[in-house]
């Protein structure tokens, strides 16, 4: 009686369940689900300073105009600047 030794010339064969590639899936679809996630954060924080900034318009005031303004101020420059700074990057915090 004879016992046949296989031999191989190349990688082990994979175990049986499920295939190598499952981890590479996993971890681009985690990488993709966070990548989504930055995004719509950032579309909301830019959304919110436009918002702002259109409210509270960069305009120069006209020093004759009130008595509470100079020649060099901008109108609403601390409204906007308040209003920007109450943007959040995250949407749930």
């Amino acid at each position: 009686m004879t016992t046949a030794t296989a031999t191989t010339d190349g990688p082990a064969p994979l175990p049986a369940g499920r295939p190598a590639s499952s981890p590479a899936i996993g971890a681009a679809a985690i990488i993709a689900a966070l990548s989504l996630f930055w995004m719509a954060t950032e579309n909301h924080y830019g959304q919110c300073v436009a918002a702002q900034v259109a409210k509270y318009p960069a305009v120069p005031v006209s020093a004759f105009q009130t008595d509470d303004t100079g020649p060099l101020k901008v109108a609403y420059d601390k409204e906007r600047q308040a209003a920007v700074g109450d943007c959040k990057r995250f949407i749930f915090i």
